[in-house]
């Protein structure tokens, strides 16, 4: 599963790079589109609520909308620590300093000072972004997904500041499959064989450095980081692969929804779920017991069949809050790993 924390990282930093970005600010509309891209389809719903506050709060009509967008992303607004803008549970959202200094990133961490970390999370989000819209709107249903890469390509075009990396995408952006990308599958999938591209040519440079250094008796590796690799791999996925070792695009689909699209259950969900489990136990306990109360007085037989049977009933009511608990802890378990408060 990817790493939750990294994305909502990842989202934050976006907005914050956009005040570094001096040669391609000034489209607000850019903005506009990917701010509500991320209050649609971002995993966390920190930062889903975090983009909808700065899109009510905001004028789009000019360039003055986008460094007051980019200040309130630098103290944590975007993806507030309290849940939600101005605060849940009436106590004050927790605000945040957010920098490219003070990034603390999980999975993509970089082996080295300055790899992977905003690239790799960037990624991440696009992806599960592109999933969870899919899974929202439906893979195979209308043309949500044109919009959905012409939002994430505005937000490379006018803000990533990474010239070649945005060079090489626009690129990738104007040949005729992402033209063709209409469905939020098709959507989902460009951005898969776009990254895949990416890694390719990385992997090629990591490998002319390599030689390039054997060449004058340096160290071969250039980088301590794992080299570049088509994703998913065999290992993560074996059913993704056809035959001749290709991968099978339907299966890869499958992938993305599980490995981005599992998040843990928000705490309000999490509570709703368990009252429902509760409300079943007794439901099911109480219908139980009616029944068997009707059965009564029909002699030493019946009663010793109603017994069995309350017994039988409050065995089956343990095993049914057992299960819940399980599920309750393991989600817990889950948000620890991500770095959520339980």
């Amino acid at each position: 599963m990817a790493d939750l924390g990294d994305m909502e990282l990842a989202a934050e930093l976006s907005v914050v790079l956009i005040g570094e970005a001096r040669e391609h600010e000034g489209d607000p509309q850019a903005l506009q589109g990917w701010l509500r891209l991320i209050a649609g389809s971002h995993p966390s719903p920190k930062c889903r609520a975090g983009a909808a506050s700065l899109l009510r709060d905001s004028s789009f009509h000019d360039r003055n909308a986008i460094p007051q967008i980019v200040r309130r992303a630098e103290i944590g607004e975007l993806c507030p620590a309290g849940g939600r803008p101005g605060g849940i549970h009436g106590r004050p959202a927790q605000h945040h300093a957010v920098s490219f200094d003070g990034a603390q990133w999980g999975a993509c961490k970089g082996m080295e000072p300055g790899t992977r970390g905003f690239t790799c999370g960037l990624w991440m989000a696009f992806h599960a972004l592109s999933v969870n819209y899919a899974t929202a709107a439906g893979p195979d249903r209308g043309q949500g997904g044109a919009e959905l890469l012409h939002q994430v390509k505005g937000f490379v075009e006018h803000f990533f500041t990474c010239e070649v990396c945005r060079t090489h995408f626009l690129e990738m952006a104007a040949e005729d499959d992402f033209r063709e990308a209409e469905t939020p599958r098709q959507a989902a999938l460009w951005l898969w064989r776009a990254h895949n591209v990416v890694n390719a040519r990385l992997r090629l440079e990591e490998a002319e450095g390599a030689e390039a250094a054997e060449g004058s008796g340096a160290s071969a590796r250039t980088s301590s980081n794992p080299l570049k690799v088509q994703f998913p791999t065999r290992d993560q996925c074996p059913e993704c692969f056809n035959l001749s070792g290709g991968h099978m695009e339907s299966a890869v689909f499958s992938f993305l929804q599980q490995f981005y699209g599992a998040w843990p259950v928000p705490p309000s969900e999490l509570r709703a779920r368990t009252t429902e489990t509760q409300r079943g136990n007794q439901a099911l306990a109480g219908g139980m017991g009616g029944r068997l109360g009707r059965v009564g007085g029909h002699g030493r037989t019946v009663e010793g069949l109603s017994s069995a049977w309350t017994l039988a009933g409050l065995a089956l009511t343990c095993a049914v809050v057992w299960l819940a608990k399980g599920k309750v802890m393991r989600r817990r378990e889950v948000k620890a790993e991500l770095g959520y408060n339980v």
